[in-house]
């Protein structure tokens, strides 16, 4: 039986096909999302003003009737509809834009305006204000004379039609919302059908507060009980593959490293080797600044599998950060007798076979690619461990294409987009986090400048000295080509100015994603081996490039970029034991918000610090799903913004989860038919990472 709440929007009269598919851009399908849909602020429209006390320039709400209504001639292409009202005190003339709104009104009714009055030629005016007749049947307002709601809205669905849809819904549902939080963690909070009524229309300016905290509570209180559950069950239903630490052969990789591993570096290698002996799976996720040490960390974590006889898979987003990951696997694997394979979609079909082949019959125990490692169809003798090398490149579903296994591999998750450790804590519900907070020593901060259109001149110049002594440079530009509709410098464009005026001469190369794969690696080989001295690129550089002798970065539009990538580009330069600078060239329309954005980047090279400006400008990402960027899909909370909930949240989850991982006991069942009525289809992505 469909219980109110999950009935069809199209069950509200006037919810046509067309209306229905204008409310399904709001994600708006159900009774219940339309009343999860809150609103973003409210207009107190509960003081009914005499006209003789309008004053131009204040938003008010008044009560009259139609003294004369009379359609306006059409000017400027439009017409519209223009009436006169009155009370015992005054007229005032009201003006719509719309000439529909003639048939809907008529002299002698009495109707409430909300709006805001100007002064026009002396007189009086409303412009385009809310109406709402009032008729002897009317039981009260919806869009006056009450504290009024304001909604985000989209094209064909108006202010009026959900105020109007949402006053239809809440009316459907009475006494049929089931409670869904337990009474110790809602504590005072209105009950669910209180919140839903108060969230919309609350009887005053105070009781809408309440309500919403409610409502962001249960939304936060079940995103942790589906990520902490969901790792429980997964922990109790797959035990992890057993390893022993003296078979290892993480221990002669490190001795044979030209440096020491960093203190944080040491911690977080315990902790990894400790979940591969523990006997249970693990899901580890290493944040760590840009230039930490994570890719030595995955690495010992593949060598242990070697060491005890089994497989490992090194997944990398791109093929350029694949194949130079295996390059630099190459001598310390033959050192170690590992056998080393790569995967990556360039290669020819009989390639991929017959390294496909070798995976399965485990004549190799370390594999190095791209995506081409999750195809469906292939099959591992004894894959042991997983990691996944700026994890957030890879979608939710890609991932768990590998880990659909009835061994599941331990799993190592590697993000160089710092996440302050409270909200990666209470985000990654499913699993354990590392943090890596410590550089190696020795790595200069990248110094980093805005530059004005006056100064380019000199900019160049500097660049063109870096190279004389043959260091190395990126050009990072939004677009690859010249854009009708962006006013944007673009990377074809860029390097055609570059090598015929102020860098003329020198050996410079192009890169963006549109180049054939081949061309892509040739090019990259040519920056390695330094035959190519600077590259115009477009964000493709953002990952895992590892360039010790490149000293200068140059973003053009820095603006279109968010701060974590633009961290990342920065991470580029400054690998080496030389002074390293990053320079911003911003675009001559920038606005000043967003120049104090990135005069606050430019101010710290700490990625955790520049983690909680960007995080707060662009959110998390859809972490219980697939999308990947954006602000998780929760239709009340924000978890950027609504922490101190979302660790009361956590607490609460956290202890029911404890208690009853599988909510079989009869208390926890309306708990559990909300799981399953709501995050259903997010259950088995969540434990993915």
């Amino acid at each position: 039986m469909t219980l109110p709440l999950e009935e069809s929007i199209r069950f509200l009269r006037g919810v046509g096909p067309r209306r229905a598919e204008d409310l399904e851009r709001l994600g708006i399908r159900t009774l219940e999302d339309l009343l999860l849909h809150v609103p973003r602020r409210y207009f107190d429209r509960s003081r009914l003003v005499p006209l003789c006390d309008l004053r131009p320039g204040e938003s008010l709400c008044v009560r009259a009737r139609v003294e004369a209504v009379q359609s306006r001639p059409p000017w400027r292409g439009r017409g519209g509809t223009v009436a006169t009202v009155a009370d015992d005190t005054g007229r005032l003339r009201v003006v719509w834009y719309t000439p529909w709104t003639r048939n809907q009104i008529e002299p002698g009714n009495e109707v409430v305006l909300a709006g805001t009055v100007i002064e026009t030629r002396g007189r009086l005016e409303m412009r385009q204000p809310e109406f709402e007749r009032v008729d002897a049947d009317s039981q009260g307002w919806l869009h006056a004379g009450r504290i009024v709601p304001l909604y985000g809205a989209t094209r064909g669905v108006s202010q009026k039609l959900l105020r109007s849809l949402v006053d239809a819904a809440l009316a459907r549902v009475e006494g049929a919302v089931p409670e869904v939080l337990p009474a110790e963690v809602r504590g005072a909070l209105p009950a669910r059908a209180q919140a839903l009524r108060d969230v919309h229309y609350p009887p005053d300016a105070e009781a809408a507060g309440p309500a919403l905290e409610r409502l962001k509570l249960e939304e936060l209180f079940f995103l942790e009980v589906l990520l902490l559950r969901r790792r429980a069950l997964a922990q109790a239903r797959h035990d992890g593959i057993r390893m022993r630490r003296d078979r290892s052969l993480h221990g002669p990789y490190l001795q044979q490293l030209p440096f020491q591993l960093t203190a944080a570096q040491e911690r977080v290698l315990g902790e990894i080797l400790a979940d591969l002996e523990s006997g249970s799976w693990m899901q580890r996720l290493v944040l760590g600044d840009v230039g930490a040490g994570k890719t030595v960390l995955g690495v010992a974590a593949l060598l242990s599998a070697a060491g005890n006889g089994l497989q490992g898979a090194f997944l990398a987003p791109t093929e350029a950060l694949a194949l130079q990951h295996a390059e630099r696997l190459v001598a310390p694997c033959a050192g170690l007798g590992v056998r080393l394979g790569v995967l990556v979609g360039s290669m020819s079909e009989r390639e991929k076979a017959a390294t496909r082949a070798r995976i399965q019959s485990g004549d190799v125990d370390v594999v190095v690619g791209t995506h081409a490692l999750l195809h469906e169809g292939q099959d591992w003798k004894s894959l042991a461990v997983v990691v996944i090398d700026e994890q957030q490149r890879f979608g939710v579903l890609q991932r768990g294409a590998l880990l659909r296994r009835d061994k599941r591999p331990h799993v190592l998750l590697l993000s160089a987009t710092p996440i302050p450790r409270s909200l990666a804590l209470t985000l990654f519900g499913d699993l354990d986090v590392s943090r890596l907070d410590e550089k190696p020593p020795g790595r200069e901060p990248v110094r980093t400048h805005l530059v004005p259109p006056a100064k380019h001149a000199k900019l160049w110049e500097f660049v063109r000295g870096e190279l004389a002594i043959g260091r190395q440079a990126f050009v990072v530009l939004p677009i690859i080509d010249e854009s009708e509709t962006l006013e944007l410098r673009a990377a074809t464009e860029e390097f055609a100015r570059l090598r015929a005026g102020p860098l003329a001469g020198l050996p410079l190369g192009l890169l963006h994603g549109r180049l054939p794969a081949a061309e892509r690696d040739a090019l990259l080989q040519a920056f390695r081996r330094n035959d190519t001295q600077l590259l115009v690129c477009t964000s493709i550089v953002e990952v895992g490039l590892d360039i010790a002798n490149a000293s200068v970065m140059v973003v053009h539009h820095p603006e279109r970029f968010g701060l974590a990538q633009l961290h990342q580009m920065r991470g580029r330069v400054g690998r080496g034991v030389q002074p390293a600078y990053c320079f911003l060239l911003p675009g001559p329309d920038v606005g000043d918000a967003a120049l104090d954005r990135l005069r606050r980047f430019a101010a710290t090279d700490d990625g955790f610090t520049i983690a909680e400006l960007d995080l707060e400008l662009r959110g998390p990402g859809d972490l219980a799903g697939t999308r990947q960027h954006g602000l998780p899909a929760l239709r009340v909370a924000d978890v950027t913004r609504d922490l101190p909930l979302l660790l009361r949240a956590r607490d609460h989850a956290a202890a029911l989860v404890a208690l009853d991982a599988e909510l079989v006991r009869p208390e926890h069942a309306a708990i559990r038919a909300h799981l399953e009525a709501r995050w259903s289809d997010r259950d088995a992505l969540a434990g993915i990472g």
